[in-house]
């Protein structure tokens, strides 16, 4: 046989298995005829076992393996394979794994030239730090596999490995068989950064500037190696000849974006932005850097700049001049709308995304960008025609639809919203949450339009689909509860919520509201307080706003704190006017009012300072 043994890629489960030696000086009995049959067995089985491998079923491979084995655990190869399945087992114990181990090397030395039985042989001595083990099985491969380069860079970092935990003589054989392999192969920077990366663990600043330059003379018109040599001298803190190295390599290749990101970088290190300015703006005005170089500078640019509102000229500058030279490019509009939405320019950044998608009108995640932003920007009619657009180009998307219906209840048009709602149907592979959620969806707006049944019927679906719908079981309770509709199903659904997130103030505000339909004032009044508390303890950016929150700004126009909405209030006032606590009641309806001057309930409740049913 001659298999080929692998790292599994999957923790298979491996049964318990009699490792046994014969007794000492028992005699050797010539084989029976049945132990010649269960070792031909074993062998058609082992091979079995490779080819369910090759078919990635690895449940039949592991059984066919521990089959094999226990028809003949004396061949080297069906042990070794045995070996490899317990070595993939995270729970086998250690007398298992050490047999395991000396299956697998017995299989290697009994043929070294197993390349790949070696290289798993090396890697898990050295996971179990046999260091002798992983040094001896490189040196082997080195010698065998003399075609290969691998074997001996891979012995060099052996011996690395092995000085590191305290052999002292395994430095010098390191080094050594580094110039072994440059003499073969040349200088190269990936050979030269081992060798640096040895001279690092002692500190050999000499030795590492030595290597650079001898590199550099190997090859003086490689750009990547002058990259190479200005990163080596910006580690060793010599920044000027770091400087002298990258402006080389952005000479010897005007279009490596690389270089020209790795000098603007050092300017930032030094603390120039004067030149970390000049450098980027060098680059992106560069005719003859590729876009994708451009766009990977420019994302770190903006990354680094982008919090300070002082940049927000300059680099809007930038993008408009990058526009202009790149105009074709849907990732440079892309890139824009989405610095402007970081910076809450949502017209602005909702422009830019209608740019990129009619650019690539098939990128699926750009429309949802343009869609999500045009409804920031508060566009609700373009929110509505572009999301009708995307339903078209990505049906199964339930995105589209979702804003767009919502476009339509925002506008105060149900019936609209519901003919969207109802024209999508179920797309295939979609994920229970997004399925749930849009059923949900549908339940909130046949709630607006009346239709009561079909609400409770889509709240529900919505539910049984994903469980986990928080939001969806916080909404059907909340109906059910205006309604007054089974008070114990939505007292049972918005705990589940609560208990899922006690820390929001939505779902508290819901579940004080059930318990205030059910009578049980003290209850209500125990969540509403809560509700409040959490809205008061949460600070938040200037101008940020939510549907169901009033920004209030402080003296200092930065940390804000956000209070209820109208409804939460007035919620407060129902619940302790009913607790027994006018005077704190009208002083929440109030605060409703102030909120919401145009409503007519609440204005009757403070003037009369009592509770409306009606």
């Amino acid at each position: 046989m001659n298999p080929t043994l692998r790292i599994l890629p999957v923790v298979l489960a491996v049964a318990s298995i009699a490792i046994a030696a014969p007794p000492k000086g028992a005699k050797t009995l010539a084989p029976t005829w049945d132990d010649m049959a269960a070792k031909k067995k074993a062998e058609y089985v082992y091979l079995e076992s490779q080819s369910a491998y090759a078919l990635e079923n690895y449940d039949d491979y592991a059984l066919m393996a521990r089959r094999a084995f226990a028809l003949d655990s004396t061949d080297a190869d069906i042990a070794a394979e045995m070996g490899m399945i317990i070595l993939a087992n995270s729970r086998a114990d250690s007398l298992k794994r050490d047999w395991a181990y000396g299956a697998l090397k017995r299989r290697f030395f009994s043929d070294p030239s197993d390349y790949l039985t070696g290289m798993v042989l090396a890697n898990v001595a050295k996971r179990q730090r046999r260091f002798s083990d992983m040094v001896q099985v490189w040196e082997t491969l080195d010698t065998v596999c003399t075609t290969l380069t691998q074997p001996g860079e891979e012995l060099a970092r052996a011996y690395l490995i092995s000085y590191l935990n305290g052999d002292d003589s395994a430095y010098d054989k390191a080094l050594r068989k580094y110039e072994s392999l440059e003499s073969g192969t040349g200088k190269t920077v990936n050979l030269s950064a081992e060798k640096i990366r040895a001279f690092a663990i002692k500190n050999d600043t000499a030795s590492i500037v030595r290597e650079v330059e001898e590199l550099v003379h190997f090859a003086p018109s490689d750009p990547y190696v002058a990259l190479f040599a200005g990163s080596n001298y910006q580690y060793l803190g010599d920044n000027q000849t770091a400087l002298k190295y990258f402006d080389r390599a952005c000479q010897l290749d005007s279009t490596n974006g690389q270089a020209f990101m790795a000098k603007a970088a050092l300017y930032h290190q030094m603390g120039d932005s004067v030149g970390f300015d000049r450098e980027v703006f060098l680059a992106l005005r560069s005719p003859s850097l590729e876009v994708d170089s451009k766009l990977e500078i420019l994302r770190g640019y903006v990354a680094e700049l982008y919090q300070d509102p002082s940049q927000e000229k300059r680099i809007r500058e930038l993008f408009s001049q990058l526009v202009a030279m790149h105009s074709g490019e849907p990732e440079i509009h892309s890139l824009y709308g989405a610095y402007l939405y970081e910076i809450k320019d949502y017209s602005g950044g909702a422009e830019q995304m209608g740019y990129s998608a009619a650019l690539d009108p098939t990128n699926e995640g750009t429309w949802s960008d343009y869609v999500h932003m045009l409804g920031l920007a508060g566009d609700t009619a373009a929110v509505i025609k572009q999301s009708l657009d995307a339903m078209r180009r990505f049906p199964d998307n339930l995105y589209f639809p979702i804003m767009g219906a919502d476009g339509y209840r925002m506008q105060g048009k149900v019936k609209e919203a519901l003919e969207i709602a109802n024209s999508v149907g179920t797309p295939e592979n979609v994920k229970p949450s997004a399925l749930s959620s849009f059923i949900a969806f549908k339940g909130d707006l046949l709630a607006l339009s009346g239709d009561t049944i079909s609400a409770l019927k889509a709240y529900d679906q919505a539910i049984d689909i994903y469980p986990d719908n928080h939001m969806a079981l916080n909404n059907a309770a909340y109906f059910m509860a205006e309604n007054n509709i089974d008070l114990d199903k939505a007292e049972r659904y918005i705990s589940i919520a609560v208990r899922a997130e006690n820390d929001n103030p939505t779902y508290l505000d819901t579940y004080a509201w059930v318990f205030f339909k059910k009578k049980d004032y003290n209850l209500a009044r125990q969540y509403i307080d809560m509700t409040i508390n959490l809205y008061n303890s949460q600070p938040h950016d200037a101008g940020e706003s939510t549907d169901e929150t009033e920004v209030i700004v402080d003296s200092d126009d930065e940390i804000t704190e956000i209070t209820p909405s109208s409804e939460i209030f007035e919620h407060a006032g129902d619940i302790y006017f009913m607790d027994g606590e006018p005077a704190t009641a009208v002083d929440f309806w109030r605060k409703a009012l102030a909120l919401d001057p145009d409503n007519e309930r609440l204005a009757r409740k403070v003037q009369h300072q009592t509770y409306f049913y009606k």
